[in-house]
C-alpha cells in the first residue's frame, strides 16, 4: 500500500476505546457467540501487538497524546509500522443474507473526516479474505459497503474491521432472523442485537418479535383486525363444487382504522374448514384454512404458514375456545395462541373469527423440542393396532409411523396394572395427564379423552409421542365422568392403580389453577372487547360475551367442588354402602352389589351392569335387543360396524336397515338410540349407487320434511363420504353422511 496522509482529532479515550470495545466484549452483546476465538484473537492483537504487526515493542505502538497528528510519510500500512491512533470508525450494522456491513464515524462534530482507503473489512481475524475500502467518511457520516469477493456465514462470521494490520472493530457472529439484520442500539454507541434493517439510516429496534413475528398477530384482548380474502375468478364455483379442495386467492391484513392494508396483498390457498355442526358453506358464516405456502414455496404471513379462522359457530357467546386454551397453557401443555379478527371474503363482511393458530413448522420448532411427525386425530381415531398407519400426517416425517406403531402395539399388550409402566419408554406421562385432566375437567366431550376426536398427535425426534388439543369450541357444558372416556391411554390409566393415582393429583392440579388468586374473571375484558362486533355479526347470530364468560366460571368452579366430592368419596371407607368394593362414580348403583364399574353384564335383562352406559354389552352377550315402536320392530345393535357389515347384520335378520317414512318414526327411534347409550347408529341412505343421489335402501326417494340433513351436510368429505347415520342430539335434522368403513352402531328395520 502507498503512502498514508491522515490528521486526525484524537480523544483517544473516548473514541478509540469506545470504537474498539465491541471487538474486546464479545461475552456481553446479547447474542450467541460462535466466533469468539477469532474474536479474541483479534482483542490478542490489539493488546499485544503480536509478532504478526511487526512492531518493535509497547512504547512504539502507543498513541500519541497530542490532540492532533500529521502522520506524513509513514511506511507501509500492511506491515504494521504505524504510529496512529485507529480511526474512530465502528461497524454499526450487517446483514449477513444481503452482504453488507455499514460503518459510521463516531467522532465529535469536528473530528476531521477519515480517508478509508487504509481500512478494509473482512470474515475472520486473520485477513484470509479482505474487502478495501475507498472514500472519505466525515465526522457522524455512514456509509453501506457491499461486500464483493467473500460473505458473512450466517451464525459463523462476523465482520472485522482493519486499520492496516491492525483491528479496528470485530462484531461476533450473529444469526440475524431472514429479513432483520444485526445493529447497534442506540445506533452507534450501544450494544449489537437484532434490528430491523436501516441501511443508511440510524438503527431501530423491529416493530415486531424478531424471533416470533407471528407474535404480532395474536392476543385475545389484541384490536380486532380485518382480513380480506378475494378468491380469484372462477375459483368461488370450484369452492362450492368440493370445499375441502384448495383454491388460489389473495390475502389482506388491515389493523383498525386502517383503509389499505397493513402488509401488501399476498396470495394464499384455502379451503373451507368444519365437519359436523360447524361446518357453513359459502352461503353462511364459513370456516377456512389458510396455506401460503401450498402454491408458493416458502411463502408466509408474519411468520405464519398456515392460519385457522374459525367462526365460532359451536361457540354461540364466542369465549369458549379462548379460555379453554389458556386453561391448557396454565397446565404447562402446548397449544395454539389466537385472537379475534373480522373477516371480508369478496367485499362481503362475513363476521367475527377466531384466528387460531395452526400447528406449523414455526409453532412446532417454538414450542416443542422436536419433530419427527404430527398426526391429526379425527372422530374414532386411536392407537390401536395398525391404525399408525391410518392417521393423516400433518407435517413431519412418514417415518413418524413407526414409533406410533410400537405405541399402539405396547398399549395391546400392557397389562391393566402395569399400564403406565409398560408405556414409559413411548410417552412423557407427566404432560400427557395434564393434557387429558385439562380436557375431562373443561367438560371437552368431543376430545380425546371423551370420544378420541379433536387431537394431534406428535412423536418427537426421541420417539416420545405427546398429544396435543383441539376443537374446543364446545368446551364448559358437559359434566364428564372424572374416571370415563372412550380414549385408550385414559382408560388404561385409571385402570391401573399407579397411574390413577397420578391421575388423581393431576386433576387436583387443573383445580388448583380454578381456585387460584385472580383465575376466574381474568377474561372479563372480553366481553367489552366483543359484544359491539358480536352484535354486528351479519351472517349468523352471536350470543352475549359476558353470559358466556360467568357460565365458564361457575362451571369450573362447579367442577372444583365435584371433584372434592368424588376424591372423598373414593377414599371413604363407608362409602361402599352394597359392600361390592366399588364406590361414587365407580359404583352406579349403590343399592345393588352387581352393578359397578368392571363388573359382568348378564346377558339379556336390559340391565347395565357393568355400568358402560350401555346395557347387555358383554363380549359373549347378543348385542341386539328388539323393540316394537308404533306397530314396527326395530333391532338396535350397539356393537360398532362398517355400513356393509351393518347391511349385512339386517338382511340376516329378516330386513333392512332403518327407512324413515315420518318425522314421528325419526323421532321415536332416535329416541330409543338415546335411551340405549348408543349416541348414533347407521340408517339405511345413501349416494353409492348415484353421486349426490340419496335414496333408501328400499329403493324410495328422501320425503321433504321427514328427517333431514344438519346445516352443511351432505358435505361428500374428501369425495368419500356416501353412507348416512343419525344423530339424535341433532334434534329434528338428524342426518350426516360418513365414510362407509366406518364404524359406528346399527338400527334394522325388520320384516312384520
Amino acid at each position: 500500500m502507498g503512502t498514508v496522509r491522515l490528521v486526525l482529532l484524537v480523544a483517544w479515550g473516548s473514541l478509540v476505546g469506545s470504537a474498539c470495545a465491541d471487538a474486546a466484549r464479545t461475552d456481553d452483546i446479547g447474542l450467541s457467540v460462535t466466533d469468539a476465538d477469532a474474536v479474541a484473537d483479534a482483542d490478542a492483537s490489539v493488546a499485544d501487538r503480536d509478532a504478526d504487526s511487526s512492531v518493535a515493542d509497547a512504547d512504539a505502538a502507543r498513541p500519541p497524546d497530542a490532540d492532533e497528528v500529521d502522520l506524513a510519510d509513514t511506511a507501509d500500512v500492511d506491515a504494521g509500522e504505524i504510529v496512529t491512533p485507529l480511526p474512530p470508525i465502528v461497524i454499526n450494522e450487517f446483514d449477513c443474507r444481503a452482504e453488507w456491513v455499514e460503518l459510521v464515524h463516531v467522532g465529535p462534530g469536528d473530528s476531521a473526516p477519515v480517508a478509508l482507503d487504509a481500512l478494509s473489512l473482512s470474515d475472520d481475524a486473520t485477513r484470509a479474505n479482505r474487502f478495501v475500502l475507498s472514500g472519505v467518511l466525515p465526522a457522524g457520516g455512514r456509509r453501506v459497503f457491499d461486500l464483493e469477493g467473500f460473505g458473512l456465514a450466517c451464525g459463523d462470521e462476523g465482520p472485522v474491521l482493519f486499520f492496516g494490520a491492525w483491528i479496528v472493530d470485530a462484531v461476533a457472529a450473529g444469526n440475524a432472523p431472514d429479513g432483520f439484520t444485526y445493529g447497534r442500539y442506540p445506533d452507534a454507541s450501544g450494544t449489537f442485537q437484532v434490528t430491523a434493517p436501516t441501511r443508511d439510516l440510524p438503527n431501530r429496534l423491529p416493530d415486531v418479535d424478531p424471533f416470533d413475528p407471528a407474535a404480532a398477530l395474536y392476543g385475545y384482548l389484541r384490536p380486532v383486525a380485518t382480513i380480506d380474502l378475494t378468491l380469484l375468478p372462477g375459483t368461488r364455483d370450484s369452492l362450492e363444487a368440493d370445499p375441502y379442495a384448495w383454491v388460489p386467492a389473495t390475502f389482506a391484513w388491515r389493523e383498525p382504522g386502517q383503509t389499505t392494508p397493513s402488509v401488501p396483498t399476498q396470495p394464499v390457498a384455502i379451503r373451507v374448514k368444519g365437519r359436523i355442526g360447524s361446518y357453513r358453506d359459502l352461503a353462511g358464516k364459513t370456516s377456512f384454512k389458510l396455506d401460503f405456502a401450498r402454491f408458493q414455496p416458502d411463502a408466509e404471513f408474519h411468520g405464519v404458514e398456515k392460519m385457522t379462522l374459525n367462526n365460532m359457530v359451536q361457540d354461540y357467546n364466542h369465549v369458549n375456545e379462548v379460555l379453554a386454551y389458556d386453561l391448557f397453557a396454565r397446565m404447562r401443555v402446548p397449544v395454539p395462541r389466537a385472537s379475534y379478527v373480522w373477516l371480508r371474503v369478496d367485499g362481503e363482511d362475513f363476521g367475527l373469527y377466531l384466528n387460531l393458530e395452526s400447528l406449523d413448522s414455526h409453532w412446532r420448532e417454538r414450542n416443542l423440542d422436536s419433530t419427527l411427525g404430527l398426526f391429526e386425530g379425527e372422530y374414532g381415531d386411536d392407537l390401536f393396532p395398525g391404525s399408525a398407519y391410518q392417521f393423516d400426517l400433518d407435517g413431519g416425517d412418514e417415518a413418524a409411523r413407526v414409533p406410533l406403531a410400537a405405541l399402539t402395539e405396547r398399549i395391546a399388550s400392557a397389562p391393566e396394572a402395569g399400564f403406565m409402566q409398560a408405556l414409559d419408554p413411548f410417552v412423557d406421562w407427566d404432560e400427557l395427564l395434564r393434557m387429558m385432566a385439562t380436557e375431562v375437567f373443561i367438560g371437552h366431550w368431543d376430545g380425546y379423552a371423551s370420544t378420541r376426536n379433536n387431537y394431534f398427535l406428535h412423536v418427537g425426534a426421541d420417539g416420545i409421542v405427546r398429544l396435543l388439543p383441539w376443537g374446543l369450541d364446545q368446551t364448559f357444558g358437559s359434566e364428564l365422568g372424572f374416571y370415563d372416556g372412550e380414549g385408550l391411554l385414559l382408560r388404561g390409566c385409571v385402570a391401573d392403580p399407579a397411574c390413577r393415582v397420578r391421575w388423581e393429583g393431576t386433576l387436583l392440579s387443573v383445580a388448583a389453577i380454578v381456585r387460584s388468586d385472580g383465575y376466574l374473571g381474568w377474561a372479563d375484558a372480553l366481553a367489552d372487547h366483543l359484544q359491539p362486533l358480536m352484535d354486528a355479526e351479519p351472517r349468523e347470530d352471536a350470543g352475549d360475551a359476558r353470559e358466556g364468560l360467568e357460565g365458564a366460571w361457575s362451571f369450573l368452579a362447579a367442577r372444583a367442588d365435584r371433584l372434592d366430592e368424588v376424591l372423598a368419596c373414593s377414599r371413604d371407607p363407608a362409602a361402599d354402602g352394597d359392600g361390592d368394593g366399588h364406590t361414587c362414580d365407580d359404583d352406579c348403583d349403590e343399592g345393588d352389589p352387581e352393578r359397578y364399574a368392571g363388573a359382568t353384564d348378564t346377558c339379556g335383562d336390559g340391565i347395565d351392569q357393568d355400568c358402560s352406559g350401555r346395557a347387555d354389552d358383554a363380549a359373549d352377550c347378543p348385542d341386539c335387543s328388539d323393540e316394537v315402536l308404533a306397530g314396527t320392530t326395530y333391532r338396535f345393535c350397539w356393537n360398532d360396524r362398517t355400513y356393509t357389515d351393518a347391511t349385512t347384520l339386517c338382511n340376516e335378520a329378516g330386513g333392512h336397515l332403518v327407512v324413515f317414512d315420518t318425522s314421528d318414526e325419526v323421532a321415536a327411534v332416535n329416541d330409543a338410540i338415546d335411551a340405549r347409550g348408543m349416541g348414533t347408529a347407521w340408517i339405511g341412505l345413501s349416494d353409492s349407487e348415484e353421486e349426490s343421489r340419496f335414496r333408501w335402501v328400499t329403493g324410495g326417494e328422501v320425503v321433504d320434511g321427514v328427517g333431514g340433513w344438519m346445516d352443511g351436510q351432505p358435505d361428500d368429505y374428501f369425495a368419500a363420504e356416501d353412507c348416512v347415520q343419525t344423530l339424535p342430539w341433532a334434534g329434528e335434522r338428524p342426518w350426516n353422511d360418513m365414510f362407509c368403513d366406518s364404524a359406528i352402531p346399527v338400527v334394522c328395520e325388520l320384516e312384520q
